[in-house]
């Protein structure tokens, strides 16, 4: 096939591929698109990026086999590599929204893990697998990467991380079935096919292998941890590579097509069950290890779900069911070889009698050692107690278990089945209570407890619980612990609650003591708020959130001066009409330190960005829940959309709010229009009784064809205020003339001296020489040089009468300037009342002040400033006399 057809079929193919990379970019930034959507792309974009590489390939081909026109496949090559790049940015984007979409079961909730310090004997049961560090060489680069042996691998293989770092070049590629374990096989893959050139860290031996691209190798591999392994290792004079503190994943992966090559036969045991075994490139080592040993630091994972967590899975089903463990703490036993070590003194009448605990002793442990000991029971269940155990897992909070279920049906099996479970290890699951009658449930009717909520079995609702009095002093103590009896975990009642916060901050910018009686105002307006609690007991939110293929997450922020808040709610569309449920809400005080209006919003939309993450991971369901997010201020909105230099404060922000709720997530609504603009300002617990707020705003049950329109336009000036703000200095180096006087003297008198010399011998050049001065100088002859030079140098600083901004200044007989100062009219001396002006930054007036201090014992700043300002005004003196004395090395050495 002639050459340039197949550049003309290659333009074509270009072009269709910028066009569908074009696409699937806007497509990301403007849509939420789902899993099969995310799929479907992707395959669109592969077979279009592989009509092209197809067809590069023949190209190239062709290139080469010619010899005339062998020289052009270099520039034909690097401009190839553009349109690789664009394929894998986009590759990387459309993975990029596929984890922002993706959904997990309802019941698969994960348990976030924190590093927690503990000093305990634990057992570590690790398997170690063959994985050392080696470096891979490309054009002169050298990339240091984690890689694995595995001799059950037919191929080798590196990750696409470490072809764009290195920028390596395809030289073909392959199709492969996979076979998985159990003989199962995957459907056919592309890999493109690399040669690479690995190095040991000595530089002393070399390989080239043959690898194929992979997006990711495999998960978590661990390293050799054990300090007595190490300590051996360490004895035999063994260095392992890959023990670095910093975690690398696995980028390179050498099958049994490389291993023969590389390794040396040579292998050693150690004491502690591990092999080690030696590699052209380093030692690895193989085997399980079972090693007990003290941990000073270990990872922890704290076991039971917060409280909103459980509350959130709670409201997602049609039946509720509550329960808890009986005696639960005084379940857990402890085994008999270490009961000697909880003895115990009883005094009794006759006798001391020593006693052993048999059971665990409630301390700071406890809250860590029953769901430990509840975890470990469901872990080890039979499998066909799996969908109840999955169910319970994310259900307990300490001793109480809060869960939910479709139908009475499961209702039945699942109390039955839980109660069995838990008996296993001695936990009986008592009170079961539900908002639908059953035969196991206890009670199914009434107000009962819930994980300090109020839930109304009759009406399955749920309203906050009060239990305190209104008596006593209103001080900051007593507001404060009156607004804090109010348990608000859903933040139902966060508007009403903010105004006690905000009078609590006005009593705390008083100083007060936390007894003194608050300010008659704040005691009254706190007053009328506390009597005013009573309507809050009739405040209640309906249980059950109900959320199917229709339903859509709304989130709302707003903020003004004192105060911002964020509130979140869940629309349903159902056979009977559009549902809306508040799922949680949030409001806070605004810092002591004045922020500005749009910082506060932008305040809010980050804590309502957090609220998204907080309860999105419980709320989803099994099929895709959009998300948009609305706030009413423009400013807040531009900053989310506009990539810009924003200042620390704003720039900070955004990064977290982007990183939660992305910026295509946030639309403009206006202020009148937004159901949060009621947390911000907050209520009274009366009106808020009354506005039925929580049900979410009325424009919501309408087509989204009227609601607000999303329109953005904002001030300059405030967008403006927040930029990075970028100080401009210009640098002019200037090389200071040095006055004709002061180039062979750096002393006042001596330039006195020579100025006067000077003038005696002008002087004497007029006169015959018996009428010349001879002999010493005179007192007059210094003086009169001294003035001449003052003369000079006020020629110099001072030409015109503009050079004296602000000082009032006269010249005297002499032709010498001087300022009238305002003690005219004071009989003292004339020096003294009309000082000689100098400029500060003159060499004159520099040695002057040198020659004053030294005169005066080295006088400091304010004592030498007064004694020259008797018969010398030095512009700007006090700096200059300051910056003098600060570089006088005798005053900076003794004093």
């Amino acid at each position: 096939m002639d050459i340039d057809i197949l550049k003309a079929k290659r333009k074509s193919l270009r072009a269709a591929f910028t066009v569908c990379c074009s696409d699937i970019s806007n497509r990301i930034e403007t849509e939420t698109l789902g899993n099969n959507e995310v799929n479907a792309l992707y395959k669109q974009l592969q077979d279009k990026f592989s009509r092209l590489e197809t067809t590069q390939e023949e190209i190239s081909d062709f290139l080469l086999r010619s010899e005339e026109l062998k020289n052009t496949y270099q520039e034909d090559f690097s401009k190839t590599e553009e349109y690789r790049d664009k394929f894998f940015q986009i590759c990387s984007l459309l993975e990029a929204s596929q984890e922002k979409t993706v959904l997990v079961p309802e019941e698969n909730i994960s348990v976030e893990k924190r590093n927690v310090l503990s000093n305990q004997s634990v057992i570590n049961e690790t398997v170690y697998l063959q994985t050392l560090v080696l470096k891979i060489e490309h054009n002169g680069k050298e990339l240091r990467v984690r890689t694995i042996l595995d001799s059950g691998s037919q191929k080798s293989y590196i990750s696409e991380r470490v072809i764009k770092l290195l920028k390596l070049r395809p030289k073909s590629k392959q199709t492969i079935v996979h076979g998985l374990f159990g003989g199962r096989e995957t459907s056919p893959h592309s890999h493109l096919v690399f040669d690479v050139y690995l190095k040991n860290f000595e530089d002393t031996y070399a390989h080239s292998v043959e690898v194929l691209s992979q997006k990711k190798i495999c998960g978590f591999v661990p390293k050799i941890v054990d300090l007595y392994t190490l300590q051996e290792l360490k004895e035999k004079n063994i260095t392992l590579s890959d023990l670095e503190a910093k975690e690398h994943g696995i980028e390179l992966f050498l099958g049994a097509d490389v291993i023969g090559n590389i390794l040396t036969g040579n292998s050693l045991k150690l004491s502690s069950r591990i092999t080690v075994v030696q590699t052209k490139f380093g030692y690895t080592v193989i085997e399980k290890t079972n090693t007990i040993y003290n941990s000073l630091y270990n990872n922890v994972v704290p076991l039971h779900c917060a409280n909103f967590t459980v509350t959130d899975l709670f409201r997602l089903y049609l039946i509720g069911l509550s329960s808890d463990i009986e005696k639960a703490f005084l379940q857990l036993s402890i085994i008999i070889e270490h009961r000697d070590y909880l003895r115990f003194f009883l005094p009794t009448v006759k006798e001391t009698k020593i006693y052993r605990h048999c059971r665990v002793v409630f301390g700071i442990c406890s809250p860590f050692q029953l769901p430990a000991c509840i975890d470990l029971l469901l872990e080890n269940s039979p499998a066909r107690f799996d969908n109840v155990t999955q169910k319970l897992k994310p259900s307990f909070y300490v001793e109480n278990c809060v869960t939910r279920v479709s139908d009475i049906q499961e209702q039945e099996n699942f109390i039955v089945k839980a109660i069995e479970v838990m008996a296993k290890g001695c936990f009986n699951l008592r009170g079961w209570k539900s908002n639908v009658p059953g035969r196991y449930s206890s009670r199914s009717s009434g107000v009962t407890s819930l994980l300090g909520l109020l839930w109304d079995l009759d009406k399955d609702t749920l309203k906050c619980n009060f239990n305190y009095s209104g008596e006593g002093d209103i001080s900051k103590r007593n507001v404060l612990a009156m607004v804090h009896k109010i348990f608000d975990p859903l933040g139902i009642l966060s508007p009403t609650t903010l105004l006690p916060k905000i009078l609590l901050q006005e009593a705390w910018k008083l100083k007060l003591k936390w007894d003194d009686p608050l300010s008659e105002n704040i005691q009254e307006t706190f007053r009328k708020w506390r009597d005013e609690t009573q309507y809050l007991e009739k405040i209640d939110i309906p249980r059950y959130v109900e959320i199917n293929e229709n339903s859509e997450l709304r989130l709302f922020v707003d903020a003004c001066k004192s105060s911002y808040g964020a509130c979140f709610y869940v629309r349903t569309i159902t056979p009977l009409g559009v549902k809306i449920r508040l799922i949680r809400a949030r409001s806070r005080v605004a810092p002591l330190k004045t922020l500005t209006i749009p910082r506060l919003e932008l305040m809010a939309c980050c804590i309502g960005a957090r609220l998204v993450h907080a309860v999105f991971a419980t709320l989803i369901y099994r099929i895709y829940i959009k998300i948009v997010a609305w706030s009413d201020s423009m400013v807040a909105l531009w900053w989310l959309k506009n990539h810009g230099d924003w200042s620390v404060f704003v720039a900070n922000r955004v990064k977290e709010i982007n990183s939660l709720v992305p910026s295509q997530f946030w639309r403009h609504v206006p202020g009148e229009l937004n159901p949060a603009d009621l947390l911000s300002r907050g209520s009274s617990p009366r009106l808020f009784s009354d506005s039925l707020g929580w049900e979410g705003p009325s424009w919501l049950n309408a087509p989204p064809g009227n609601w607000p329109i999303d329109h953005l336009a904002c001030e300059t000036s405030e967008v403006e205020r927040e930029k990075r703000k970028v100080r401009l200095c210009n640098l002019v180096a200037v090389e200071g003339e040095i006055p004709w006087y002061a180039i062979k003297f750096s002393n006042f008198q001596s330039i006195i001296r020579f100025v006067s010399w000077m003038l005696r011998f002008v002087k004497s050049t007029k006169k015959k020489r018996e009428f010349r001065e001879i002999g010493d100088l005179t007192v007059h002859e210094i003086e009169h040089a001294e003035k001449t030079l003052i003369k000079i140098v006020q020629a110099k600083f001072f030409p015109t009468e503009d050079s004296f901004p602000n000082i009032n200044v006269i010249t005297d007989e002499e032709d010498i300037k001087r300022v009238k100062t305002r003690i005219t009219e004071r009989s003292d001396n004339p020096e003294f009342i009309y000082p000689i002006i100098l400029p500060g930054e003159c060499l004159f007036t520099q040695r002057l002040i040198e020659y004053y201090h030294r005169q005066n014992c080295h006088a400091g700043t304010q004592i030498l400033l007064g004694i020259l300002r008797e018969r010398i005004w030095i512009v700007r003196g006090r700096r200059v006399v300051r910056k003098i004395v600060r570089n006088c090395i005798r005053c900076q050495r003794y004093v």
